[in-house]
């Protein structure tokens, strides 16, 4: 897990070695989630704050972005709304890893762009699943 990031996975004819972008305050959460990831043979770049979340996705275009809602300096529904806006050379998946389960949050993810949207605590399983789903390079 890094901050910076040279080497580049395999993007296309896989579902791992995806390029990982985890966005979140918690740095448990962080640490955790990316351990788990690399283990599973993806490479992390992570970001604690909303700013530096939107820098690092334009910066190193990731596959996924799992990304907080309540984020310092700017909230994860901006950071979607501006990665949607970039023209990158790989439309990210974008899953909101989230404690807000209401209605509303649901909705407000889907208006920002997001893909899916995960409540915390969810399982490494429910992550995984999303994955499969999901299509895999440009």
């Amino acid at each position: 897990m890094s901050s910076t990031s040279s080497a580049h996975s395999p993007r296309m004819g896989t579902k791992m070695g995806r390029r990982f972008l985890v966005v979140d305050d918690n740095a448990d959460f962080v640490q955790t989630l990316g351990v788990l990831l690399e283990l599973n043979g993806h490479q992390v770049e992570v970001a604690f704050d909303g700013v530096a979340g939107l820098e690092a996705a334009i910066r190193t275009v990731p596959d996924v972005v799992v990304l907080d809602v309540g984020l310092p300096k700017m909230n994860g529904y901006e950071v979607c709304r501006r990665i949607r806006e970039q023209q990158l050379a790989v439309r990210p998946m974008i899953i909101a890893a989230t404690g807000w389960a209401q209605l509303v949050d649901l909705e407000l993810s889907q208006f920002a762009g997001f893909d899916a949207h995960l409540v915390k605590p969810f399982g490494y399983n429910e992550l995984a699943k999303l994955l499969e789903s999901a299509p895999v390079g440009p």
